[in-house]
């Protein structure tokens, strides 16, 4: 007996309409078991790559597509020959230098006048007039769209949660923050508390909000101005830069890391935010196994439905056998059953989560709750998670349909 007799036998008994029947009963168990667990796992893959997207959206906007940093030390010079040799690199569109590092923050109030002072812990971020040419935030932007100078002081754009918290305006030219910065020079004799700190006062012209982080820890500043307050003229944290569209920024962050040598250190936005991604990507695989176990157990209701189904069909087999049918042949038949459910399960549970997740990336019906950056779970469907789920599921039956299958082909043997 060939493949395709076996293949139209097994589909017989899958069609079979006697839903009174216990094995046909527990065979449509066993089928939901696998759907529902199917649908969950594609609805919780859906929800991961959501929040993938998401923390990848707001950490681009702070993290530049490549990043050079001294491999020690916060602050290094800016070499205006190496800027143009990086530069000259094909494939970078823009590169942008700037310096950072934590500062407190205090209104219009001041540190001066103490319990009355509203104080934060920010970082203060300088940036010069290609900053943003490299992160394009100026949509997220209120107010005015780059730094600069106001009545001779230096104009900010803060984050929208520390401008919140200081009550700032920037719609109000009189609202003010002052940014203060340990003075390493400070004197032993200094007479009030104040001197130890270098003191910068910005008017928050503008505000951003991107979600996430970055609203509530920086505050953008001009870069000559903020290099005063540091105390490191002519020198930056960083020099970031975004490239051409299509362009490989792994192989362009290793022509970078030739050409400026080992005094420095060069990130692609990947390397940058490592951890993240990497525990996005570890949490996603973990529950992938979990519900691989679950599925696995679900799977123990389609071998007894197999083997009550073998016991059912003895005379089919001796039928089969006075027709030449081989145990092999016979145990094929079982099989084919078993990876039958196995789809039918898995097609059901994908169509199912599919639906359930569509629903929730376009109406948003599960909330998050609270001040998170988005209201509802975020969702993205990926065909490589459906294909991904496929094939663990028709593991899964085979698997369960070899116990059964063997054991009909050894009773024939003997």
């Amino acid at each position: 007996m060939t493949l395709l007799p076996a293949w139209l036998i097994a589909m017989r008994y899958f069609r079979h309409t006697q839903y009174t029947n216990a094995v046909n009963l527990l065979s449509r168990i066993a089928i939901v078991a696998i759907a529902v667990g199917t649908a969950a796992m594609f609805i919780i893959f859906s929800v991961f790559n959501g929040f993938d997207v998401l923390v990848k959206k707001i950490y681009s906007s702070f993290n530049p597509e490549i990043r050079i940093a001294a491999a020690s030390g916060k602050f290094f010079a800016v070499d205006s020959a190496m800027v143009n040799r990086v530069k000259a690199i094909p494939g970078i569109a823009a590169l942008s230098i700037s310096i950072e590092d934590n500062v407190l923050l205090a209104d219009n109030n001041s540190l001066e006048n103490g319990k009355n002072s509203r104080q934060k812990i920010a970082v203060l971020k300088g940036i010069d007039s290609s900053y943003f040419n490299v992160n394009p935030i100026t949509d997220s932007i209120e107010g005015e769209k780059n730094v600069g100078t106001r009545g001779g002081v230096p104009t900010a754009i803060v984050g929208k949660q520390i401008a919140y918290f200081l009550a700032t305006d920037y719609k109000n030219n009189f609202s003010f923050i002052s940014c203060y910065y340990i003075n390493p020079n400070v004197s032993p004799d200094a007479l009030h508390a104040t001197d130890a700190f270098n003191v910068l006062q910005v008017h928050p012209a503008g505000l951003f909000e991107i979600g996430g982080e970055p609203d509530d820890k920086y505050i953008l500043a001009p870069l000559s101005a903020v290099q005063s307050l540091l105390g490191q003229q002519g020198k930056c944290s960083y020099m970031e830069i975004s490239l051409v569209a299509g362009a490989d920024a792994a192989s362009i962050a290793a022509q970078i890391s030739h050409i400026i040598g080992n005094k420095y250190t060069v990130e692609t936005r990947l390397q940058q935010n490592k951890t993240i991604y990497t525990m996005l990507n570890g949490e996603k695989w973990a529950m992938y196994l979990i519900l691989s176990f679950v599925l696995l157990i679900a799977s123990f209701t389609m071998i007894g439905a197999l083997t009550m189904l073998v016991l059912e069909k003895k005379r089919d087999i001796t039928i089969l056998q006075a027709m030449g049918a081989t145990q092999r042949t016979i145990a094929l038949i079982f099989l084919m059953e078993g990876m039958l459910w196995a789809v039918a399960g898995a097609v059901l549970g994908l169509l199912l989560g599919a639906c359930i997740a569509g629903a929730q990336q376009y109406w948003g019906i599960i909330k998050l709750g609270g001040s998170f950056v988005v209201e509802s779970y975020p969702v993205k469907m990926l065909f490589t998670d459906a294909l991904l789920i496929a094939v663990t599921m028709l593991a899964l039956g085979i698997l369960a349909s070899a116990y059964p299958a063997y054991s009909v082909a050894k009773s024939r043997k003997s």
